[in-house]
């Protein structure tokens, strides 16, 4: 992967300007795949523990990466969502400018990151919803969905913060909590991705009741698809890479048995990419 990362402004009718987007080559020659990584921070910021470092670790599975600099609070629903149909968009039309193979898109994200690419996959079918806000979308389903104990629910096991920080407070909000409770919209979504999950049961930010609820949702509504996932004993919310790396500093996000997602995930990204 090389070092030095390209910074693309991909041009966005959302309302808050253009989309930077970090683009890491992988390279070698020829085209290659591009993963589009979202970090998470509860829609109010992008963590850079969940960013360059995870490019660095998946890179070897062939890929190029890119990192989305999505909006957060105060810009509300849907317009994070609305970058992300017009960020792959871009790489379908022009994937060939950077050597991507524009075919092979997969997205990874990390605990609102994870909601966000979550509801691209399942808003991506709905094209009367994105002609409300851009001129000519053009919206594609992933070829592969990677998930880091994402924010699934809006109900019960919701993650408030993450949830009021994307619709506003209470009584002013344009949208209903239902819009974005993602388990409830799987019903209505005319495709979904293979999906690659993994979650920790200690997890008190996010719980991993999000991750079952949105495994049952697969199961009840698309059974067809392809489906991994790991559940590890321990960790905190916020693991990242699982390692020194990306720890705090405290050793509170250290935690070998669930480092091990990054390996099970490049050879999931193989799989898909080679099948």
């Amino acid at each position: 992967m090389h070092c030095e990362a390209e910074i693309l402004k991909i041009p966005s009718e959302a309302g808050e300007g253009p989309v930077r987007v970090d683009f890491y080559a992988s390279g070698g020659a020829g085209r290659r795949p591009l993963l589009l990584i979202f970090p998470g921070g509860g829609y109010e910021y992008r963590s850079e523990r969940e960013a360059l470092p995870i490019a660095r670790a998946l890179a070897p599975a062939g890929v190029h990466t890119a990192i989305v600099h999505y909006a957060c609070y105060p810009a509300l629903f849907p317009v994070s969502l609305l970058q992300t149909a017009e960020v792959m968009q871009y790489f379908r039309k022009e994937g060939a400018k950077h050597e991507v193979d524009s075919e092979e898109i997969f997205m990874i994200g990390f605990s609102a990151g994870g909601h966000l690419a979550l509801s691209y996959a399942l808003y991506c079918g709905r094209e009367d919803f994105f002609k409300s806000y851009l001129k000519d979308p053009v919206t594609t389903q992933t070829e592969g969905l990677l998930l880091a104990y994402p924010v699934v629910t809006a109900g019960r096991y919701a993650h408030q913060g993450s949830i009021d920080h994307l619709l506003g407070p209470e009584g002013e909000r344009r949208f209903p909590a239902e819009d974005v409770s993602l388990e409830r919209q799987a019903a209505e979504a005319p495709s979904l991705p293979p999906l690659f999950l993994w979650h920790t049961f200690t997890d008190e930010s996010v719980p991993v009741e999000n991750s079952i609820l949105l495994l049952n949702a697969y199961r009840k509504y698309h059974p067809e698809l392809p489906c991994e996932c790991h559940f590890y004993e321990k960790g905190v919310h916020g693991l990242a890479l699982a390692t020194a790396e990306t720890d705090h500093g405290d050793g509170a996000c250290i935690e070998p048995r669930a480092a091990r997602w990054t390996e099970a995930a490049k050879d999931w990204l193989r799989a898909r990419i080679d099948g």
